[in-house]
Protein backbone atom coordinates (compact mmCIF):
# COMPACT_ATOMS: atom_id res chain seq x y z
CA UNK A 1 0.00 0.00 0.00
CA UNK A 2 1.16 3.71 -0.87
CA UNK A 3 0.31 6.08 2.09
CA UNK A 4 0.02 9.96 1.63
CA UNK A 5 0.46 11.17 5.15
CA UNK A 6 -0.06 15.02 5.79
CA UNK A 7 1.49 16.80 8.40
CA UNK A 8 3.78 13.94 8.12
CA UNK A 9 6.77 15.37 10.06
CA UNK A 10 4.87 16.40 12.79
CA UNK A 11 4.39 14.35 16.46
CA UNK A 12 2.09 11.76 15.47
CA UNK A 13 2.56 11.99 12.08
CA UNK A 14 6.75 10.78 12.27
CA UNK A 15 4.91 8.12 13.99
CA UNK A 16 2.81 6.60 11.62
CA UNK A 17 5.10 6.98 9.18
CA UNK A 18 7.57 5.44 11.04
CA UNK A 19 5.30 2.75 11.95
CA UNK A 20 3.75 2.27 8.12
CA UNK A 21 7.40 1.70 7.10
CA UNK A 22 8.61 -0.81 9.30
CA UNK A 23 5.32 -2.51 8.37
CA UNK A 24 6.48 -2.76 4.42
CA UNK A 25 4.08 -0.19 3.32
CA UNK A 26 5.18 3.04 0.80
CA UNK A 27 5.15 7.12 2.37
CA UNK A 28 4.57 10.57 1.07
CA UNK A 29 4.96 12.68 4.14
CA UNK A 30 3.80 15.95 3.69
CA UNK A 31 4.56 18.90 5.75
CA UNK A 32 4.97 22.70 5.20
CA UNK A 33 6.84 22.58 8.31
CA UNK A 34 5.49 25.48 9.92
CA UNK A 35 3.67 25.62 12.91
CA UNK A 36 4.51 26.01 16.63
CA UNK A 37 8.10 24.74 16.91
CA UNK A 38 12.01 25.02 14.63
CA UNK A 39 11.58 23.35 11.49
CA UNK A 40 14.40 21.72 12.43
CA UNK A 41 12.83 19.80 14.81
CA UNK A 42 10.39 18.59 12.44
CA UNK A 43 13.43 17.11 10.40
CA UNK A 44 14.96 15.40 12.98
CA UNK A 45 11.07 13.97 13.84
CA UNK A 46 11.94 12.24 10.01
CA UNK A 47 15.23 11.05 10.75
CA UNK A 48 14.13 7.32 11.04
CA UNK A 49 11.73 7.17 8.40
CA UNK A 50 14.31 8.45 5.72
CA UNK A 51 16.52 5.50 6.18
CA UNK A 52 13.76 3.66 4.15
CA UNK A 53 14.02 4.00 0.07
CA UNK A 54 10.08 3.23 0.60
CA UNK A 55 10.20 7.03 2.27
CA UNK A 56 9.56 10.46 0.53
CA UNK A 57 9.44 13.89 1.75
CA UNK A 58 7.61 16.54 -0.27
CA UNK A 59 7.78 20.24 1.85
CA UNK A 60 4.59 21.71 0.61
CA UNK A 61 1.29 23.27 2.08
CA UNK A 62 -1.99 21.50 1.73
CA UNK A 63 -3.85 24.62 0.93
CA UNK A 64 -1.80 24.89 -2.38
CA UNK A 65 -2.83 22.72 -5.32
CA UNK A 66 -0.38 23.15 -7.34
CA UNK A 67 2.07 20.89 -4.73
CA UNK A 68 -1.12 18.76 -4.07
CA UNK A 69 -0.71 18.30 -8.34
CA UNK A 70 2.60 17.39 -8.20
CA UNK A 71 2.16 14.55 -5.62
CA UNK A 72 2.10 10.81 -6.93
CA UNK A 73 -1.29 8.83 -6.87
CA UNK A 74 -1.81 6.84 -3.17
CA UNK A 75 -3.48 4.02 -2.28
CA UNK A 76 -5.08 6.23 1.20
CA UNK A 77 -4.29 9.57 3.14
CA UNK A 78 -3.88 9.98 7.05
CA UNK A 79 -4.97 13.64 7.36
CA UNK A 80 -3.06 14.92 10.15
CA UNK A 81 -1.72 18.46 8.73
CA UNK A 82 -3.81 21.03 10.77
CA UNK A 83 -3.40 24.39 13.07
CA UNK A 84 -3.26 23.07 16.46
CA UNK A 85 -4.12 24.59 19.72
CA UNK A 86 -7.05 25.50 21.25
CA UNK A 87 -6.15 29.03 23.29
CA UNK A 88 -4.30 30.36 20.33
CA UNK A 89 -7.30 29.88 17.90
CA UNK A 90 -9.46 32.36 20.27
CA UNK A 91 -6.71 34.95 19.47
CA UNK A 92 -6.32 34.03 15.80
CA UNK A 93 -9.32 32.20 14.34
CA UNK A 94 -8.66 32.96 10.99
CA UNK A 95 -5.38 30.90 10.42
CA UNK A 96 -7.39 27.79 11.76
CA UNK A 97 -10.03 28.57 9.16
CA UNK A 98 -7.99 28.66 6.42
CA UNK A 99 -5.37 25.54 7.04
CA UNK A 100 -7.79 23.52 9.20
CA UNK A 101 -11.41 24.22 7.16
CA UNK A 102 -9.59 25.33 3.85
CA UNK A 103 -6.71 23.02 3.49
CA UNK A 104 -8.59 19.94 4.59
CA UNK A 105 -11.39 20.87 1.76
CA UNK A 106 -8.31 20.85 -0.90
CA UNK A 107 -7.18 17.76 0.65
CA UNK A 108 -10.56 16.20 -0.28
CA UNK A 109 -10.86 17.30 -3.76
CA UNK A 110 -7.21 15.82 -4.67
CA UNK A 111 -8.83 12.67 -2.93
CA UNK A 112 -11.49 13.03 -5.72
CA UNK A 113 -9.03 13.79 -8.48
CA UNK A 114 -6.82 10.99 -7.63
CA UNK A 115 -10.03 8.65 -7.10
CA UNK A 116 -8.49 7.74 -3.50
CA UNK A 117 -11.02 5.32 -1.69
CA UNK A 118 -9.50 5.71 2.05
CA UNK A 119 -9.25 8.43 4.13
CA UNK A 120 -8.16 8.80 7.67
CA UNK A 121 -9.02 11.95 9.52
CA UNK A 122 -7.42 13.16 12.57
CA UNK A 123 -10.07 14.73 14.56
CA UNK A 124 -10.37 15.95 18.34
CA UNK A 125 -11.55 14.95 21.45
CA UNK A 126 -12.39 19.10 21.73
CA UNK A 127 -15.29 18.67 19.48
CA UNK A 128 -16.87 17.85 22.37
CA UNK A 129 -16.70 20.56 24.52
CA UNK A 130 -17.36 20.28 28.04
CA UNK A 131 -19.77 17.37 27.81
CA UNK A 132 -21.94 16.11 30.96
CA UNK A 133 -21.30 12.71 30.52
CA UNK A 134 -18.70 11.09 32.54
CA UNK A 135 -17.11 9.66 29.08
CA UNK A 136 -17.58 11.30 26.07
CA UNK A 137 -19.32 8.40 23.30
CA UNK A 138 -19.54 9.68 19.40
CA UNK A 139 -22.96 9.69 19.54
CA UNK A 140 -22.78 12.69 22.48
CA UNK A 141 -23.44 16.03 20.71
CA UNK A 142 -20.84 18.27 19.36
CA UNK A 143 -22.77 21.55 18.47
CA UNK A 144 -21.02 23.36 20.98
CA UNK A 145 -17.85 23.70 20.87
CA UNK A 146 -15.72 26.06 23.28
CA UNK A 147 -12.78 27.43 20.67
CA UNK A 148 -12.76 28.27 16.74
CA UNK A 149 -10.29 24.79 16.65
CA UNK A 150 -12.89 22.56 18.04
CA UNK A 151 -15.43 24.34 15.28
CA UNK A 152 -12.50 23.61 12.86
CA UNK A 153 -12.08 20.08 13.72
CA UNK A 154 -16.23 19.45 13.85
CA UNK A 155 -16.62 20.80 10.09
CA UNK A 156 -13.84 18.67 8.93
CA UNK A 157 -15.78 15.82 10.00
CA UNK A 158 -19.22 17.05 8.58
CA UNK A 159 -16.92 17.67 5.23
CA UNK A 160 -15.64 14.08 5.44
CA UNK A 161 -19.07 12.71 5.74
CA UNK A 162 -20.43 15.05 2.84
CA UNK A 163 -17.67 13.57 0.91
CA UNK A 164 -18.21 10.08 1.55
CA UNK A 165 -22.14 10.64 0.53
CA UNK A 166 -21.64 11.92 -2.59
CA UNK A 167 -18.87 10.07 -4.19
CA UNK A 168 -18.29 6.42 -1.83
CA UNK A 169 -14.70 7.75 0.03
CA UNK A 170 -14.27 5.90 2.76
CA UNK A 171 -13.54 7.73 5.67
CA UNK A 172 -12.69 7.28 9.53
CA UNK A 173 -12.78 9.91 11.56
CA UNK A 174 -10.37 9.37 14.78
CA UNK A 175 -11.30 12.16 18.22
CA UNK A 176 -7.88 11.73 19.54
CA UNK A 177 -7.58 12.62 23.31
CA UNK A 178 -4.51 14.23 24.07
CA UNK A 179 -1.47 12.10 22.54
CA UNK A 180 1.34 12.11 24.26
CA UNK A 181 5.13 10.30 23.63
CA UNK A 182 8.26 11.00 22.29
CA UNK A 183 8.56 14.36 20.22
CA UNK A 184 5.59 15.90 21.44
CA UNK A 185 5.17 19.43 20.71
CA UNK A 186 6.92 21.39 23.42
CA UNK A 187 3.76 23.77 23.81
CA UNK A 188 1.68 20.55 25.13
CA UNK A 189 1.17 20.04 28.88
CA UNK A 190 3.70 17.04 29.68
CA UNK A 191 6.07 18.29 27.57
CA UNK A 192 5.93 21.85 28.55
CA UNK A 193 5.75 21.19 32.18
CA UNK A 194 8.93 18.72 32.00
CA UNK A 195 11.00 21.48 30.49
CA UNK A 196 9.83 23.88 33.65
CA UNK A 197 10.40 21.46 36.29
CA UNK A 198 13.93 20.09 34.90
CA UNK A 199 14.51 24.75 34.75
CA UNK A 200 13.53 24.90 38.40
CA UNK A 201 10.03 26.93 36.95
CA UNK A 202 7.16 26.95 38.49
CA UNK A 203 4.04 24.65 37.16
CA UNK A 204 0.77 26.27 36.18
CA UNK A 205 -2.02 25.02 38.61
CA UNK A 206 -5.31 25.32 36.85
CA UNK A 207 -7.88 26.33 39.61
CA UNK A 208 -7.50 23.35 42.45
CA UNK A 209 -5.65 20.93 39.73
CA UNK A 210 -9.06 18.47 39.65
CA UNK A 211 -9.04 19.18 35.57
CA UNK A 212 -7.93 15.70 34.21
CA UNK A 213 -7.41 14.58 30.77
CA UNK A 214 -7.19 11.21 28.77
CA UNK A 215 -3.78 10.77 27.65
CA UNK A 216 -3.18 8.57 25.15
CA UNK A 217 0.22 7.24 24.40
CA UNK A 218 1.18 7.49 20.61
CA UNK A 219 1.86 4.27 20.18
CA UNK A 220 -1.74 3.41 20.61
CA UNK A 221 -2.57 6.65 18.27
CA UNK A 222 -0.34 4.73 15.82
CA UNK A 223 -2.86 1.65 16.16
CA UNK A 224 -5.95 3.26 15.75
CA UNK A 225 -4.76 4.54 12.52
CA UNK A 226 -3.99 0.94 11.43
CA UNK A 227 -7.06 -0.33 13.08
CA UNK A 228 -8.90 2.44 10.73
CA UNK A 229 -7.20 1.71 8.01
CA UNK A 230 -7.95 -2.34 7.79
CA UNK A 231 -11.72 -1.60 8.74
CA UNK A 232 -11.56 1.30 6.07
CA UNK A 233 -13.86 0.28 3.09
CA UNK A 234 -15.35 2.59 -0.01
CA UNK A 235 -18.47 4.22 0.87
CA UNK A 236 -18.23 3.62 4.48
CA UNK A 237 -18.14 6.59 7.20
CA UNK A 238 -17.71 6.39 10.95
CA UNK A 239 -15.98 8.47 14.00
CA UNK A 240 -13.64 6.90 16.61
CA UNK A 241 -12.89 8.07 19.57
CA UNK A 242 -9.07 7.26 20.41
CA UNK A 243 -8.12 7.23 24.24
CA UNK A 244 -7.20 5.72 27.13
CA UNK A 245 -10.42 5.53 28.41
CA UNK A 246 -8.70 7.15 32.02
CA UNK A 247 -8.77 10.21 33.18
CA UNK A 248 -5.28 11.71 34.60
CA UNK A 249 -5.71 14.68 37.08
CA UNK A 250 -3.90 17.71 36.96
CA UNK A 251 -2.73 17.38 40.04
CA UNK A 252 -1.66 13.81 39.61
CA UNK A 253 0.34 14.36 36.24
CA UNK A 254 2.11 17.18 38.15
CA UNK A 255 2.69 14.81 41.09
CA UNK A 256 3.88 11.50 38.72
CA UNK A 257 6.05 14.20 36.35
CA UNK A 258 7.82 15.00 39.53
CA UNK A 259 8.10 11.70 40.75
CA UNK A 260 9.47 10.53 37.83
CA UNK A 261 12.46 13.38 37.41
CA UNK A 262 13.43 12.99 41.09
CA UNK A 263 12.43 16.86 41.75
CA UNK A 264 9.96 18.20 44.21
CA UNK A 265 7.45 20.70 41.87
CA UNK A 266 6.67 24.38 42.64
CA UNK A 267 3.68 25.77 41.05
CA UNK A 268 1.58 28.67 40.45
CA UNK A 269 -2.65 28.49 40.87
CA UNK A 270 -4.51 30.25 37.53
CA UNK A 271 -7.57 30.71 36.80
CA UNK A 272 -8.78 27.96 34.47
CA UNK A 273 -9.62 29.41 31.11
CA UNK A 274 -13.26 29.80 29.63
CA UNK A 275 -11.91 27.36 26.53
CA UNK A 276 -10.86 24.97 28.19
CA UNK A 277 -12.66 21.53 29.05
CA UNK A 278 -12.70 20.69 32.69
CA UNK A 279 -11.99 16.93 32.48
CA UNK A 280 -12.18 14.06 29.35
CA UNK A 281 -12.47 10.89 29.07
CA UNK A 282 -13.04 9.03 26.05
CA UNK A 283 -15.74 5.97 25.77
CA UNK A 284 -14.23 3.40 23.44
CA UNK A 285 -17.35 0.90 23.81
CA UNK A 286 -17.63 2.08 19.61
CA UNK A 287 -13.74 1.60 19.00
CA UNK A 288 -13.98 -1.30 19.97
CA UNK A 289 -16.27 -3.18 19.03
CA UNK A 290 -15.89 -1.52 15.08
CA UNK A 291 -12.22 -1.32 14.78
CA UNK A 292 -11.54 -3.49 17.28
CA UNK A 293 -8.69 -0.36 18.83
CA UNK A 294 -7.59 -1.12 22.61
CA UNK A 295 -5.44 0.99 24.01
CA UNK A 296 -2.28 -1.32 25.48
CA UNK A 297 -0.02 2.00 27.60
CA UNK A 298 -0.92 2.47 30.61
CA UNK A 299 -0.08 6.26 32.14
CA UNK A 300 3.23 5.10 34.19
CA UNK A 301 4.58 3.19 31.38
CA UNK A 302 4.05 5.88 28.84
CA UNK A 303 5.22 8.85 31.47
CA UNK A 304 8.25 6.65 31.45
CA UNK A 305 9.07 6.35 28.04
CA UNK A 306 8.54 10.09 27.39
CA UNK A 307 11.01 11.24 29.89
CA UNK A 308 13.68 8.46 28.37
CA UNK A 309 13.47 10.60 25.16
CA UNK A 310 12.59 14.18 26.68
CA UNK A 311 16.36 13.31 29.00
CA UNK A 312 18.13 12.07 25.78
CA UNK A 313 16.47 15.05 23.60
CA UNK A 314 17.80 17.60 26.24
CA UNK A 315 20.89 16.38 27.19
Amino acid sequence: MKLLVTGGAGFIGSHVCDAFLADGHDVVALDSLEGHYDPETKLCNLESARDYTSFQFVKGDVRDPTCLSELPSVDAVVHLAARSGVRPSLREPWPYIDVNVNGTQKVLHWTRTRSVPRLIFASSSSVYGNNSNQASAETDSVEQPLSPYAETKRLGETMMEAETGTRGLGVACLRIFSAYGPRQRPDLALHKFARLLCNGDQLPLLGDGSSGRDYTFIDDVVDSVRCALDWTEKGTFDVFNVGAGKTVLLRELIDSLGREMGLLPMVKRLQPHAADVHSTRADLTHSHAVLGYRPKTHFPEGLSRFMAWFRKATS
